[in-house]
C-alpha cells in the first residue's frame, strides 16, 4: 500500500537534534517524476553520479531509487569527490560518461578554497559530458553557482529539498527557457508542490492553536511553506515504536504538530495548517524562490535580517576577484553583541600559504560592506571547520562553541 512506511532515515543533525522520519513507498513516485521534469532522463543514453552518503536521504533517494526506478544507469563513487586530488570528480564523469550530476555545494566549496583546484575542474571540460547537474538542499551562493556552471556544466541547476520532502521539491524544468537559468541560484517549485512564504508572529501559540502570519511581501524573507502535502512527503515522526503496526499507529504526533505543521492564520482570517521546514525563502517575481538558510540561523542585526548563506557568497566572492584571496573555507554563525544584538562571526579557514592578518580582515570588511551592506563583522582564524562524513559544515557546533554552550 502507498502508504504504508518504507524506512525510517534520520536527519543530518547539522542545525539540531537528529529526528527519525518515515517515508513511504508513495517516494518513488515523487522520484520518478522529479527525474523525468527536472533531468529529462532517458534510459538509453543516461548515467547518473550522487555524491552522497547511502545513510542519508540523498543516497537513499537518488543514489538508489530514483536511478532503478528511471531505469538508468548509476555511477557509484566511493569517497571524498575531491580527494586525492580536486579533479576526482571530473575524472569519473569523463571516465564513464556521466551525463547527470547530483551534488550538494559542499565539494565546490573545497575546490573554490584552492585557485590551482579552480582552474584544473575547468581545464577537465566536464560540460563535454553533462548534460546537466542539480544542487541539492544546502543554500547556494551566487558565487559557488557562477563557479559551477562555467566551470563544471552550463546547465547547473539549483534544487532544494530536505529529508522531509523526500524528493526534489523546487528545482527547474529542463531547459524550459520560461524558467531562466543565470547563476543566481534561483529555482522554482515542482508542479506538485503548492508552496508560499508566510512571516510568522514571534508569539509561539500552545500545541494545536493557531500561529498568526502573513504572506511575505515580494522580495521579503520568511518561513518557506507548503501548505499541501505531496505523495514524496515523510507521513511520520519515528515514536511510540511499541504500538507500531497497530491500528491508529502515527508515530510522535508531539514532534509532528511541534515542529513540522502549523495551523496558521492569515490576516484575511483562513485557517490552514501549512508545512513548515525551518528554512527562510525569498518569493520572486516570475514564481521563482531563492533559500537563505535555516530560519533559526537568520542574523538580526539592529533589527535588519542577514542570511548566513548571503554573508558567506560574499566572502567567498573574494575568490573571484583575486587569485591570492585569503579565503579558503568560511561559515558564518551570530555572535552576541550588547548594542547591535547580535553580529556576524565568520570563521575563516585561509587558502593555503596565506593569513588572515589586519589587511586581509580589513579588505573582507570592505567586500562585505559593499556586497551585503553596513553590517559589523568579526572575523577568526581557524585550521579546520567541522563537517559531516559528507562534507556538509556542522554549523550547530560551531555556533555553540562560539557562544561557550555544549554543541
Amino acid at each position: 500500500e502507498a502508504n504504508f512506511p518504507m524506512f525510517v532515515v534520520f536527519t543530518s543533525g547539522t542545525t539540531g537534534k537528529p529526528k527519525g522520519l518515515v517515508h513511504t513507498h508513495a517516494l518513488v513516485a515523487g522520484l520518478v517524476e522529479s527525474m523525468r521534469v527536472c533531468f529529462n532522463v532517458d534510459p538509453a543514453t543516461d548515467r547518473m553520479l550522487t555524491v552522497a552518503g547511502l545513510g542519508w536521504i540523498t543516497g537513499q533517494s537518488y543514489q538508489v531509487s530514483a536511478v532503478l526506478a528511471s531505469r538508468i544507469t548509476a555511477v557509484l563513487m566511493r569517497g571524498s569527490p575531491v580527494s586525492p586530488s580536486m579533479t576526482r570528480f571530473a575524472e569519473v564523469i569523463l571516465k564513464h560518461k556521466v551525463t547527470i550530476l547530483k551534488a550538494g555545494s559542499a565539494f565546490l566549496r573545497e575546490v573554490m578554497s584552492h585557485s590551482d583546484g579552480m582552474q584544473q575542474v575547468k581545464d577537465m571540460h566536464t560540460g563535454s559530458v553533462l548534460k546537466v547537474a542539480s544542487f541539492c538542499a544546502e543554500p547556494v551562493s551566487e558565487a559557488v553557482h557562477t563557479f559551477a556552471m562555467e566551470s563544471v556544466c552550463e546547465n547547473y541547476i539549483n534544487c532544494y529539498w530536505a529529508t522531509e520532502h523526500g524528493a526534489i521539491a523546487w528545482g527547474r524544468r529542463f531547459r524550459d527557457v520560461a524558467q531562466p537559468l543565470r547563476p543566481n541560484a534561483h529555482t522554482w517549485p515542482m508542479g506538485w508542490v503548492e508552496a508560499d512564504v508566510f512571516v510568522y508572529s514571534a508569539d509561539r501559540p500552545e500545541l494545536m492553536d493557531c500561529w498568526e502570519a502573513r504572506r511575505a511581501d515580494a522580495g521579503e524573507r520568511g518561513e518557506v511553506v507548503c501548505t499541501s502535502p505531496f505523495p514524496s512527503m515523510f507521513r511520520y515522526v519515528w515514536g511510540n515504536a511499541d504500538n507500531f503496526g497497530n491500528p491508529g499507529w502515527t508515530g510522535d504526533r508531539e514532534i509532528m504538530l511541534g515542529r513540522y505543521w502549523r495551523k496558521t492564520r492569515l490576516p484575511d482570517s483562513e485557517e490552514l495548517w501549512a508545512y513548515v521546514q525551518g528554512d527562510f525563502a525569498v518569493k520572486h517575481p516570475g514564481g521563482s524562490y531563492t533559500f537563505h538558510g535555516r530560519s533559526d540561523e537568520v542574523l538580526n542585526v539592529n533589527g535588519i535580517l542577514y542570511g548566513t548563506e548571503h554573508l558567506e557568497g560574499a566572502l567567498l566572492r573574494d575568490q573571484y576577484l583575486s587569485a591570492e584571496s585569503v579565503v579558503g573555507q568560511c561559515l558564518v554563525v551570530g555572535y552576541p553583541d550588547t548594542v547591535a544584538g547580535e553580529v556576524p562571526l565568520a570563521f575563516i579557514v585561509p587558502a593555503l600559504g596565506r593569513s588572515l592578518d589586519l589587511a586581509a580582515r580589513w579588505k573582507l570588511y570592505n567586500l562585505v560592506q559593499h556586497t551585503v551592506g553596513p553590517v559589523q563583522m568579526k572575523f577568526v582564524s581557524v585550521s579546520e571547520l567541522p563537517r559531516t562524513f559528507t562534507g556538509k559544515l556542522v554549523r550547530r557546533v560551531v555556533r555553540s562553541m562560539s557562544r561557550g554552550e555544549p554543541p
